[in-house]
């Protein structure tokens, strides 16, 4: 059994990690958005969100681009109850296995998916390559990161926070 770690309704250090990807668990149409910090200080969502704490700008892309990849989007779609009132759930974001998705998915896509992320949030690369990471090499880097929230070689998804 692949092992959670979840953090519920509430502050916490990960409240404070200067990115953040970010999910509204209201709407209907599943998009996640990487989002950095504003005036140098890290943005709160409230608790309609769900968010995977990111300390650099490079680990939010990559991961928003990787949900937002249309597989992971039809995975979601085909999962939700349109007439819920919170469509989007934790119970449905811990299904996506992320081993999967990373080994399915178009590289070039998402490179390019990451890149448009890494704009939006005001990072210019200029003439430089992303490097894009195994899901080994990230997963390993983002433990680093969030050593309480570490994640085992067997765990498929990261911690989503409520």
């Amino acid at each position: 059994m692949v092992s959670q770690h979840l953090l519920f309704l509430g502050i916490g250090d990960y409240s404070f990690a200067p990115y953040k990807v970010a999910i509204s668990g209201l709407h209907k149409i599943p998009r996640f958005r990487a989002i950095g910090p504003v005036n140098r200080r890290p943005v709160m969502v409230d608790d309609t969100c769900y968010i995977i704490p990111c300390y650099t700008a490079q680990q939010a892309a990559f991961l928003a681009s990787l949900f937002n990849d249309p597989m992971c989007l039809d995975f979601i779609n085909s999962m939700i109850f349109s007439g819920a009132k919170r469509p989007i759930t934790k119970k449905l974001l811990q299904r996506i296995n992320l081993r999967s998705l990373y080994n399915l998915v178009e590289r070039q896509l998402l490179v390019l998916r990451a890149k448009t992320e890494l704009e939006r949030l005001g990072v210019v690369l200029g003439q430089q390559e992303m490097d894009l990471p195994s899901l080994e090499d990230f997963l390993g880097e983002y433990s680093r990161w969030e050593p309480k929230m570490a994640l085992s070689t067997d765990v498929n998804t990261v911690p989503l926070v409520l």
